[in-house]
């Protein structure tokens, strides 16, 4: 009898282990189709170094199963992925896509977390950094885009001009951080041209800036 119940429990877990694979390779091509279409190219070894460089990603905090899919990039270095995490776990378990674009910037920068998204800020949040409004934002709305900074004087400058202007604009759930050396900025969405372009094209220009 526990040989039978070995023998099921493998066949079970062989089936959910091609079914696990067949998803990630189904996640993989959407976007390496895009890449296709918009000229990028796919870089099949970058996942893990992202993971690293990234690790300290509010987005990175939350969740388990992390893993960062198909890495594409264009010739100046911008860099886009799936990036994807689960929550629950057994029959609760509930998988998370996003689109996350990775900039480099020209300057050394302070680090700061800006979004909408109350537990994007609260997985941010750190006793030494400080939180401070985007554009005409009050510090506690709620739903309002608010910004997690290290640098309170500096970001209060660059929030108050063209910037702050512009993430005010940006859409609801898009976040964006800024690392030492990159713009990061991430949305919880399907790889579609429109989107996916959008994103992008924030990216360039907010990186600009900074």
């Amino acid at each position: 009898m526990n040989d039978g119940f070995f023998l099921a429990g493998s066949s079970l877990a062989a089936v959910l282990a091609v079914g696990l694979a067949l998803r990630r390779r189904r996640e993989r091509s959407m976007l390496d189709a895009w890449a296709l279409r918009h000229g990028w190219s796919v870089n099949p070894r970058a996942g893990q170094e992202l993971m690293e460089r990234l690790a300290g990603l509010a987005l990175m905090q939350i969740g388990h199963s992390r893993r960062v899919l198909t890495v594409v990039h264009d010739p100046n270095g911008v860099q886009l992925f799936e990036y994807v995490f689960e929550t629950g776990l057994e029959h609760d378990r509930e998988t998370h896509r996003w689109m996350v674009v990775v900039v480099p910037l020209m300057t050394t920068c302070t680090r700061a977390t800006i979004s909408d998204e109350r537990w994007v800020l609260a997985a941010a949040s750190h006793p030494a950094f400080r939180r401070i409004a985007v554009g005409s934002a009050p510090v506690n709305g709620n739903g309002a885009r608010m910004a997690v900074v290290d640098d309170e004087e500096a970001w209060h400058a660059t929030l108050s001009r063209q910037m702050g202007n512009r993430l005010t604009s940006e859409p609801k759930g898009r976040s964006w951080e800024v690392l030492p050396d990159l713009l990061v900025g991430y949305q919880a969405s399907p790889v579609a041209d429109k989107i996916v372009g959008d994103l992008v094209s924030a990216a360039k220009e907010i990186s600009k800036m900074v």
